[in-house]
């Protein structure tokens, strides 16, 4: 009676390996079309915001999701006085592919370290002022040198 009932446990556990490693293959499929996706050169921001919500649900560890596509993140922290507590602060990471953004945002208390938070969803995004010189780069025009003179009239007025 033993014999089977120590054959019924590892027949058990034979499927749910089974079962387990298929779906993990699908996973991986999915997570290796993610990467593709995410470090191809000519695919859009929209298009990397797609594959990530498509590969990933709300939930998913944050560290899975790092795990396929990187941590060259920027972490943005926003702070708010809002009541419960535990959405008071938001973890957003943000992708820089040229003038786009894709931020991943995650889900977890104000102290928890970004490898403990999960997956709440992605968005793509440009900056208002992406496309524009930034600093005195927007300023910087030839001058011509008859208006970089001063007039001895104005001179002498000093």
């Amino acid at each position: 009676m033993k014999n089977v009932h120590t054959l019924a446990l590892a027949l058990a556990t034979i499927l749910v390996v089974t079962c387990c490693g298929s779906e993990s293959n699908v996973v991986s499929r999915t997570e290796q079309q993610l990467r593709t996706i995410w470090s191809a050169t000519n695919v859009t921001a929209s298009e990397r915001c797609l594959a990530v919500n498509a590969c990933f649900t709300n939930g998913t560890p944050i560290h899975r999701v790092l795990g396929v596509i990187g941590k060259n993140y920027e972490l943005h922290i926003t702070t708010t006085a809002t009541w419960p507590p535990e959405t008071a602060n938001s973890r957003t990471l943000v992708y820089r592919f040229g003038t786009n953004r894709v931020s991943i945002l995650t889900s977890g208390a104000p102290a928890t370290p970004i490898v403990n938070r999960t997956f709440a969803g992605a968005f793509a995004w440009r900056p208002r002022d992406s496309g524009q010189p930034r600093g005195a780069a927007n300023r910087s025009q030839p001058i011509r040198p008859e208006t970089n003179q001063t007039s001895g009239a104005a001179g002498s007025a000093r």
